[in-house]
């Protein structure tokens, strides 16, 4: 539970509230720093309950058990490179900076650039946390998802002598 607050805290909120005062420091007015925060945390919200419905929703049908198309393509994730994503997705980004900082003259392009990738972090680490939680859930509530003195997983059926059944 103190892995998940402190990546929460130090990735998720410390990012919202550095984009937060980097809004802050360049010429805006009141009314639109609120308007700022209120849509930025409000589509924060939207991303966290999607997230959550779309998990229990998979969760439900099984997409997450051992040979499910959920559990091949998590092996595939990790054999597989995706590098050339990773730089096309980078270029777009440098382009869409680019182009708000031409046209926003009041902010300079450094701003800009971390004001996203700050916004953007905050938003994955609201992606991430359900499933953080359901693995912690996990954790305390099936011995199964915990590992013994020597590093292996416990196997599937043992009991939990400090959790009454």
């Amino acid at each position: 539970m103190v892995i998940i607050l402190v990546s929460q805290n130090l990735f998720g909120v410390f990012a919202y509230l550095f984009t937060i005062f980097i809004l802050g420091s360049v010429d805006t007015t009141t009314q639109s720093m609120l308007m700022a925060t209120i849509v930025t945390l409000i589509l924060g919200i939207l991303i966290f309950v999607f997230t959550c419905v779309r998990f229990y929703k998979l969760l439900r049908e099984g997409h997450y058990r051992e040979g499910s198309k959920k559990g091949m393509m998590r092996a595939r994730f990790e054999k597989k490179s995706y590098m050339s994503l990773v730089i096309f997705g980078g270029v777009r980004a440098v382009y869409l900076i680019q182009f708000l900082s031409k046209n926003f003259y009041s902010i300079p392009i450094d701003f800009i650039f971390v004001g996203i990738l700050c916004l953007a972090i905050f938003y994955t680490m609201l992606f991430v946390l359900p499933e953080q939680l359901v693995i912690l859930y996990c954790k305390y509530r099936f011995e199964s998802f915990n590992f013994d003195k020597d590093g292996d997983l416990n196997p599937m059926g043992t009991k939990r002598k400090d959790v009454i059944y």
